[in-house]
């Protein structure tokens, strides 16, 4: 059961792209526009710093993933389509990927972690999923079937 006092955020309501649950109880909020990458306690108040891209005309967040070792996985869209690795407070960019001198990325939206410990990215446009290393290093792509993906979800192995 989640108890919830004070007001919600209204950002949250309107620009929340992906809500991701994080194991000491706080939770994770990706967003499109201004409201971006921000951590939140079990009260609804953000707790950590802000994540913004950084990355000129690149401002929207479509999909993110709290990683197996506490860091966090982000899908930047814009001008610069990028996946940034950052650290579990948000506030340092451990690794990126982007789609400067390729084409692999043009409008990433979901992101999972791999059971293999890689980062899964669908491409809306593209319509394949991207695997990269959270070093920042394309694997391959694949799944060139799917049509306009938005979400990806990595059923654990049991």
């Amino acid at each position: 059961t989640r108890v919830t006092t004070g007001a919600w955020p209204k950002t949250l309501m309107t620009t929340s792209t992906t809500l991701r649950a994080l194991t000491n109880g706080n939770f994770l909020s990706c967003s499109t526009g201004t409201d971006l990458a921000r951590i939140y306690d079990n009260t609804a108040t953000q707790v950590f710093t802000t994540a913004v891209s950084g990355i000129a005309g690149t401002t929207d967040l479509y999909g993110c993933a709290v990683l197996s070792d506490g860091t966090v996985a982000i899908a930047w869209n814009g001008t610069t389509d990028t996946i940034q690795i950052r650290s579990s407070n948000l506030a340092t960019v451990l690794a990126s990927y982007s789609n400067i001198t390729t084409t692999v990325l043009s409008n990433p939206r979901g992101i999972a972690q791999a059971l293999n410990g890689n980062i899964l990215v669908v491409d809306n446009t593209a319509n394949h999923i991207a695997e990269i290393t959270t070093s920042g290093t394309l694997v391959r792509t694949f799944g060139d079937a799917i049509n306009t993906p938005i979400d990806i979800f990595v059923v654990p192995s049991y």
